[in-house]
């Protein structure tokens, strides 16, 4: 998790995880004294994976130190067990079924269901905060969504800027492994041809990382940042690596970006994490 350490090393500076809710007053407020709001999101992260959280094995220093300054739930509930319908209505603030997205080939739904009604960043884009997304945070289809470098099933009024990469996933030149009984099968008529179901293998990658989708994402997420600095921001950023096949790359590089990392004029507030 190297590639989000940098990331979450400055937003001691600048974080709120979902604790910022406009407020009816807030036109009365300047730019200056609004708070800013980076929100994290990574697929299939579950609690028990983190150090804060009570685990020995997994090593987590720049999260384990957002819980430290900030607020820690213990009792927040993912309200569905596949992404689109979580994402969904994580977003919205309903539950699965009222927002109608039940299962991942759902998502495109949202938009429609969503209506006039904001989303959780819309909120704060309709009420002055600059909203950027970065990367998945509504329900991508991975690998293809990230091989073909397309939005997916994105809610587009959620943003004032959106980004996604394209990035060689699976197909990263270096070392495989095959992991599982499953063959990798291409099924033409399916997900970018790229339909070969749940086979499990891993990647030694020759690069040093930096055209995969997280360390793109967290550049980017760090350039706007240092952007919208001086203005109130909802930044968004997902990282998706956890969930699907694992790849291994030199780390040189993302150390290095630390002295990229902007630390000045911006507001400071709390971390939440949930």
């Amino acid at each position: 998790m190297n590639y989000l350490a940098h990331l979450v090393s400055i937003l001691g500076y600048a974080l709120v995880v979902g604790c910022a809710v406009p407020s009816q007053d807030v036109e009365k407020k300047p730019a200056s004294k609004r708070l800013n709001v980076v929100f994290l999101i990574s697929d299939d992260l579950g609690a028990q994976s983190l150090g804060c959280y009570g685990n020995t094995q997994c090593k987590t220093p720049s999260i384990d130190g957002l819980a430290a300054r900030g607020i820690r739930f213990t009792r927040a509930h993912c309200q569905f067990p596949v992404c689109g319908p979580s994402r969904a209505a994580l977003m919205s603030g309903m539950y699965p079924q009222a927002i109608g997205v039940m299962g991942n080939g759902q998502s495109n739904r949202f938009t429609e269901n969503l209506g006039y009604r904001p989303s959780m960043s819309g909120l704060f884009k309709r009420n002055g905060w600059h909203a950027a997304r970065v990367s998945k945070i509504y329900h991508m289809r991975v690998p293809g969504d990230i091989t073909n470098g397309v939005h997916g099933p994105d809610h587009e009024a959620s943003w004032s800027e959106r980004h996604s990469f394209k990035s060689p996933e699976w197909m990263t030149k270096g070392v495989h492994e095959h992991l599982s009984r499953e063959k990798l099968k291409r099924l033409p008529e399916k997900h970018y041809g790229l339909g070969f179901g749940g086979a499990f293998y891993v990647v030694r990658g020759e690069s040093d990382g930096a055209e995969q989708c997280d360390v793109l994402a967290a550049d980017k997420a760090i350039k706007i940042i240092g952007e919208q600095k001086d203005k109130p921001f909802f930044l968004a950023v997902g990282f998706r690596a956890s969930s699907r096949r694992l790849r291994a790359w030199s780390l040189s590089s993302t150390r290095a970006a630390s002295s990229r990392l902007p630390t000045t004029n911006l507001r400071a507030s709390r971390a939440c994490l949930a």
